[in-house]
């Protein structure tokens, strides 16, 4: 079982948070000390390689055991999203955080008793400026990867849910910043 987040949303968030409410580790210092320090435009750009992990196709190497903080060149690219996607295809369950209750109701389902679950990692505050036109733009061209594997998956689940549903019971999740378009 995973989940998966739009990947601009899921970028957007992850610098806030470290902005705001991350503990420092020495996973996160780099990234953290940068997001703190720099403007959202600038956190994209920076060539850190500790931060380039959180900025750049995050959930494709985390799907593809290839979290390491290192650069793709473009000789990796298509191995990356090759072991992703096929890491992915190995889970009976991918739940869509923009669906995060119909995702709950479907694995319900799946499994034969009734969940519940509550949403801690929620940001109370989120309360900030959107980003730009030319910071979605940058911050897609980081998610290539990202963006095709969470389109995948995203098409996968609605399926999935919507041959599971009543006509009529699908709710579409609210404005997501759609980095899957």
């Amino acid at each position: 079982m995973t989940f998966l987040r739009d990947p601009i949303d899921r970028l957007i968030s992850n610098y806030h948070f470290l902005r705001t409410r991350s503990p420092l580790s020495r996973y996160s210092e780099a990234a953290l000390q940068a997001a703190r320090s720099l403007s959202f435009k600038d956190f994209l750009l920076c060539d850190d390689r500790n931060v380039r992990m959180i900025t750049a196709n995050f959930q494709s190497k985390a799907l593809a055991h290839d979290i390491r903080p290192d650069f793709l060149d473009e000789t990796m690219t298509g191995a990356l999203l090759e072991n992703a996607e096929r890491n992915l295809g190995t889970f009976d369950f991918i739940g869509i955080c923009e669906y995060f209750d119909d995702s709950i109701h479907v694995l319900s389902e799946m499994l034969g008793v009734e969940l519940s679950a509550k949403k801690l990692n929620v940001n109370p505050d989120r309360r900030f400026t959107e980003p730009t036109a030319e910071e979605l733009d940058i911050a897609r061209s980081l998610n290539g990867l990202d963006i095709q594997l969470y389109g995948k998956a995203r098409s996968r689940f609605e399926r999935i849910y919507l041959s599971r549903s009543a006509p009529g019971s699908f709710h579409s999740p609210a404005g997501a910043l759609g980095g899957s378009v």
